[in-house]
């Protein structure tokens, strides 16, 4: 019986430790305080030493999903990209918050911020000049897969302290994906390729491809990119065909041309007009937020991607 109980208390504390070094957050921490301490994309520590109560998000996925699971009074300031309609969904929630303008260190030394929320994709020299400041910033990977969001917007919720409004934002989002899955799926499954000003995008393993799929969709560029997360150039499109041509429309900031324009743009171009889509004028502007959505809001995202090319009747 001894042996027994030895056996499931060994059990139990290889569970735990399991728990607490795949999450990346950890329950005890290595100084023995109270202290929380956590691990980022980057692989550093970062020690916590209060619950957050100003903290900064610069991007748009750190938008949304702090959003979804900060108190208000807790966030001080949201990206440059939150009043956006094109590329956020939470523009009306924001309107009352400042805006963080980026790559402005002053404004995180005056403002007493005690965290910042980071894509891997901001500058390292940038994110080395708010930490000198004595500032934590939390770096974390841009998903590209729906568990990739659920663990995002869990670690993002443990990190603040409010870890059952990350549960629960996680349940609502399942549930729209689930509201999603149910629909009568397509007979024939539409063809469609992600045109950006630079390039086909929307590669395999990109979050682009996972809302296409799931909106049933086939995505030509996933087929014919031999690499993850790459661009084909616009040529491309003259072998894809695809059925339908979804065009990014986000002007990013004032520096790409409306999606009306761009739209003009490809329906004159000469070397185009043999694509069944522009033949059929299934060339349509699709704002960024429903083809590069990364976040709880995925699954509205899925369903107006769906509606595009299969509309719910009424």
């Amino acid at each position: 019986m001894k042996n027994i109980f030895k056996f499931v208390v060994l059990v139990l504390g290889l569970m735990l430790l399991l728990c607490n070094s795949g999450c990346g957050l950890d329950a005890n921490n290595v100084d023995g305080s109270s202290n929380k301490t956590v691990q980022d994309y980057r692989g550093k520590r970062i020690v916590l030493k209060n619950k957050p109560k100003r903290i900064i998000s610069t991007f748009y996925v750190g938008d949304e999903i702090l959003y979804g699971v900060a108190d208000k009074a807790n966030v001080l300031a949201y990206s440059q990209w939150a009043h956006d309609e094109k590329i956020s969904f939470i523009t009306e929630q924001t309107k009352e918050y400042t805006l963080n303008p980026p790559k402005v260190t002053e404004f995180y030394l005056k403002n007493n911020v005690d965290l910042v929320l980071a894509h891997e994709g901001l500058s390292p020299d940038f994110i080395a000049s708010i930490e000198a400041m004595g500032i934590n910033v939390y770096v974390y990977k841009v998903p590209n897969s729906i568990e990739e969001i659920r663990t995002l917007i869990k670690n993002i919720a443990d990190l603040i302290g409010e870890k059952q409004r990350g549960k629960l934002v996680v349940e609502q989002m399942d549930k729209d994906l689930k509201n999603v899955a149910d629909l009568e799926q397509p007979k024939e499954a539409k063809t469609v390729a992600l045109l950006a000003h630079y390039g086909v995008i929307g590669a395999k393993n990109t979050i682009s491809d996972v809302i296409f799929k799931r909106a049933g969709l086939v995505n030509t560029a996933a087929k014919a990119s031999k690499l993850e997360r790459s661009t084909l150039p616009k040529e491309m499109l003259l072998k894809l065909n695809p059925e339908y041509i979804f065009l990014v429309d986000w002007t990013y900031g004032g520096r790409n041309p409306s999606g009306t324009a761009f739209l003009k743009e490809v329906m004159s171009d000469p070397s185009l007009q043999t694509l069944q889509a522009v033949k059929n004028k299934n060339v349509i502007p699709v704002p960024v937020k429903y083809n590069c959505c990364a976040s709880q809001y995925i699954g509205k995202a899925i369903l107006q991607t769906r509606n595009y090319v299969y509309p719910i009747s009424k």
